[in-house]
């Protein structure tokens, strides 16, 4: 019996940075209608005591040792993007809750720093530069990621670099084999990588949002002149038995940094620096040159623009042994509701199953495929919620069946709150082999929140279109048909 899986690598999730001018949230208007959130996350965010609150990022998603890493660099950005406005001139402090509206009106970032392997002997493979250039409204990205090889002759580094110049294809750069690769990447996937790519930054640095922490003011120092505020937040346990902390240097009028560092630690051990980022520019012009998808000389190509081929969408899941079990698209609906996208195979049976979706009822049973979903829970206000699924359509993309439910609880969360919570599958299966034994967990973010008829056709409707061979949408999977399907499984 193999252990539970999870498949979903955060480093892959990093290298999918996008941008896009699409599905940016007023949050402005959500902290206006929603005064007692806005006081729960305010209170939570407020800077008083070391006590600190507690960061739980779920560990079943941390496996790799590139992944941690990866970990670190989020928690970095995170704290760059959300410190840089803790003052303004007036010296008023900023909260957590203006994190949502920091991330969505930056037009570009670029970001450099450097990151640290302490448990290398070799000097030279200790640490490794790193860069990042986001055009969030040009839909144009360049990031130098590492990624780490092990082996007969040891530990090994290498620098990989990942670019869309805004256009529909994007390339990938291995340095070690001086090879690049080129991939398809559809409109739709530079919204939703964009919009997936914000809300992880935010959900790894708040956990859920009843988790928003708390920095610490350990200290003042004068850097070239300059006198900087010393803020220091720890996150318990951030990857897997690991302690993070970071620790940020803040001018107090400018809210510009000198410098901010993440360290890790297992317990009962010393702080080791993980990841330092000595420069972070927010709304910069950013040339067309950093964008070029020019193969290096020097370089081989796996593949040509023309062979190049779709880039897949990011899948979060789980699994038993040859049993997998996927989601793919979350939206919240107006009302409340939810629409997920999910599969389920057995990854050694190569037949259609065609057959489990024949004679399904929009609103009722699901098709019995390895693991169903039967509902969403989540965590609002100190209570689990439970959201109850029913099948809605299903969709075939490349002999791929992917099934569409809708879930719906009497309990109302306010459509723009609920997009930034994860919600866990409650799945059950089907599967007849009794030496299947064991259960695993899935944590789904971010979601997509769509807020009226017009982005109902425009991004559900162009997600269908994106995971089926048919370009037509029946009359079932209208706005008004899905809305009024909701409202009477809530009955």
């Amino acid at each position: 019996m193999k252990r539970p899986e999870n498949y979903k690598r955060l480093d892959e999730a990093l290298s999918e940075t996008i941008g896009s001018k699409k599905h940016r949230t007023d949050f402005d208007h959500w902290k206006r209608t929603h005064p007692d959130a806005v006081e729960m996350l305010t209170s939570r965010a407020r800077i008083h005591s070391r006590s600190g609150s507690l960061l739980k990022i779920r560990n079943t998603i941390m496996k790799s040792p590139i992944t941690k890493f990866a970990a670190a660099a989020v928690l970095i950005i995170c704290v760059f993007l959300g410190l840089n406005y803790f003052y303004d001139d007036s010296g008023k402090a900023y909260g957590m809750s203006d994190v949502p509206t920091l991330f969505y009106t930056a037009n570009t970032i670029h970001m450099k720093g450097r990151i640290y392997f302490p448990e290398v002997q070799d000097p030279k493979k200790s640490f490794v530069e790193i860069e990042h250039w986001l055009d969030l409204v040009e839909g144009r990205w360049r990031m130098v990621v590492p990624t780490t090889y092990g082996g007969q002759e040891g530990f090994d580094i290498s620098l990989d670099e990942h670019i869309c110049d805004g256009s529909d294809y994007g390339m990938s750069i291995d340095h070690k084999h001086k090879q690049v690769s080129f991939a398809k990447v559809s409109k739709f996937h530079r919204n939703l990588f964009n919009h997936r790519n914000v809300y992880s930054i935010m959900q790894l640095l708040c956990s859920d949002i009843e988790g928003f922490y708390e920095y610490v003011k350990i200290d003042e120092e004068t850097i070239d002149g300059h006198t900087y505020q010393v803020w220091e937040a720890v996150f318990p346990q951030v990857v897997n038995e690991y302690d993070s902390k970071v620790t940020s240097w803040l001018s107090p009028k400018t809210g510009e940094f000198a410098k901010a560092i993440i360290w890790m630690r297992k317990a009962g051990e010393d702080w080791k620096k993980k990841m330092e980022m000595d420069l972070v520019e927010r709304n910069v012009p950013l040339s067309d040159e950093i964008f070029n998808l020019q193969i290096p000389a020097g370089y081989t190509s796996t593949n040509t623009k023309e062979t190049a081929q779709n880039k897949p969408i990011s899948s979060f899941g789980g699994g038993l042994n040859n049993y997998r079990l996927w989601t793919h698209l979350l939206f919240v609906l107006p009302d409340g509701s939810l629409v997920l996208c999910w599969s389920s195979e057995d990854t050694e049976i190569a037949t259609s199953q065609q057959e489990l979706f024949k004679d399904l009822k929009i609103g009722g049973e699901f098709p019995k495929l390895p693991f169903q979903v039967d509902a969403l829970n989540v965590s609002y206000k100190g209570e689990t919620v439970t959201f109850t699924g029913h099948h809605l359509a299903y969709t075939i993309k490349d002999n791929k069946f992917y099934e569409w439910s809708i879930y719906t609880s009497l309990k109302q969360i306010n459509p723009e709150y609920a997009q930034l919570l994860t919600f866990y599958l409650v799945y059950s299966d089907n599967i007849k082999d009794p030496e299947i034994k064991g259960s695993f967990s899935v944590g789904i973010m971010p979601s997509i929140l769509i807020k009226d008829r017009e982005e109902f056709n425009e991004i559900f409707t162009g997600a269908i279109k994106e995971l089926s061979d048919k370009t037509d949408i029946s009359q079932e999977l209208s706005y008004a048909s899905v809305m009024q399907l909701a409202r009477e499984l809530r009955k």
